[in-house]
């Protein structure tokens, strides 16, 4: 931002730019929510490119102040990178657990939240 000196980027759009050059397997999105929320607040187990238009609708920005475009920035980000990058996992869980970080990365299949992938295998 030349008028201001500088600029917020979202850990998303930093992910957008290094994976195709980095060919991470997984990544691991910690924030507030337990993982991506409907309508009812029940966290949606897993998002596919094929379930996305289905879930579209449910996405939010944050409930917080998030110039960053919040959870519905965030899945349409993650959305289009396992298109690109078909063997990427992403998960999005919270950090508010105590140990999450440490399941997710040494027990992926355990991970809770919601599992973003090109399929749903």
């Amino acid at each position: 931002d030349r008028a201001r000196g500088g600029t917020i980027l979202s850990t998303e759009d930093l992910f957008v730019h290094l994976a195709p050059i980095l060919q991470p397997e997984r990544i691991l999105l910690l924030g507030n929510a337990p993982g991506v929320l409907d309508n009812w607040r029940r966290v949606i187990p897993s998002i596919t490119p094929a379930t996305y238009p289905q879930i579209a609708p449910f996405l939010r920005g944050s409930c917080c102040t998030d110039v960053t475009g919040g959870m519905a920035d965030k899945v349409e980000h993650m959305v289009s990178l396992v298109q690109e990058l078909p063997e990427l996992r992403v998960w999005i869980l919270t950090g508010q657990e105590p140990g999450n970080l440490k399941r997710a990365l040494l027990d992926p299949g355990a991970t809770p939240g919601t599992y973003i992938s090109w399929n749903t295998d």
